[in-house]
C-alpha cells in the first residue's frame, strides 16, 4: 500500500494476521488502527504526516519500526515495545528520546 495518497487505513484493522504492513509514502495523519494488528513484525510508516504513536506498545511482537520522515516529537510509547530490533525515525521532531536509554 505504499506510494499512494491514502489518508486513512481503517479498513486494515480487519487484517488481524498481517505480519509485514508497509504503509510509507502516503498522507496518513494517524496509524492507530494499525494497533489492532498484533502479529505485525514490521512495520513501514516512513514519509507521512503522523505526528502521535500511542498505542504502539500494543504491537509486541514488532521487531522492525521505520517511521521516518514524519511529525513525531515522541517516541515514549515505542518503548515498552519489548521485541522491537530495529527502529529508524530520521528527520521527525523528536524532543527528547530519553525513554529509549533502557
Amino acid at each position: 500500500m505504499q506510494k499512494n495518497v491514502l489518508t486513512s487505513v481503517e479498513s486494515i484493522a480487519a487484517c488481524i494476521k498481517l505480519t509485514k504492513l508497509d504503509i510509507s509514502h502516503n498522507n496518513l495523519e494517524s496509524i492507530s488502527p494499525v494497533f489492532n494488528l498484533t502479529a505485525l513484525t514490521w512495520l513501514d510508516a516512513t514519509q507521512n504526516a503522523i505526528s502521535n504513536v500511542s498505542g504502539i506498545d500494543s504491537l509486541s511482537n514488532l521487531q522492525y519500526l521505520f517511521l521516518s520522515h514524519n511529525k513525531i516529537t515522541d517516541l515514549t510509547p515505542a518503548t515498552t515495545c519489548a521485541s522491537l530490533a530495529e527502529l529508524a525515525v530520521a528527520s521527525n521532531q523528536l524532543e527528547d528520546i530519553s525513554g529509549l536509554a533502557a
